[in-house]
């Protein structure tokens, strides 16, 4: 994964935001102050450019978000997004600090789930020989002894 990528500043709220412009292009990852944030939308400080209508996921440190932007005005050097926040969920309390680049899951598969696709995988899958049917066909090819 290509990023483009920035340290925090120590003394404002910080969150990691990440993004691809067009969405098959690589992603970039930028930590961002945020500005401001109510439940439907995002307000933060950016040193890149981002264009409306850009789906976004904004990673902070008690919750992760994922959301399109809204607006990106300049402000000096850097610029402001507006952020409307769609699926956002809580992360997990832990000592050790998340992997901003780890894979999310959203579902798993039970034991069960899986031991039914593999029976239905070898099910599926047809068999060329059954030790009977191998035993006969060596008969047939060895030569009879009178």
């Amino acid at each position: 994964m290509s990023s483009d990528h920035t340290s925090p500043d120590a003394e404002s709220d910080q969150a990691l935001l990440c993004w691809s412009e067009p969405p098959t292009s690589p992603w970039h990852e930028e930590f961002v102050q945020v500005l401001k944030t109510h439940l439907s939308e995002a307000v933060i400080k950016s040193a890149f450019k981002v264009n409306e209508k850009t789906k976004v996921t904004l990673i902070g440190k008690d919750y992760t978000g994922i959301g399109i932007v809204k607006s990106c005005e300049e402000d000096g050097k850097n610029f402001i997004l507006t952020v409307l926040m769609g699926e956002q969920k809580a992360a997990p309390i832990s000592n050790s600090p998340s992997d901003p680049g780890a894979l999310l899951v959203d579902q798993f598969t039970t034991e069960e789930q899986e031991a039914k696709i593999l029976q239905d995988l070898e099910d599926s899958i047809p068999r060329r020989f059954s030790f009977p049917k191998l035993c006969m066909a060596l008969r047939c090819l060895l030569p009879l002894r009178a």
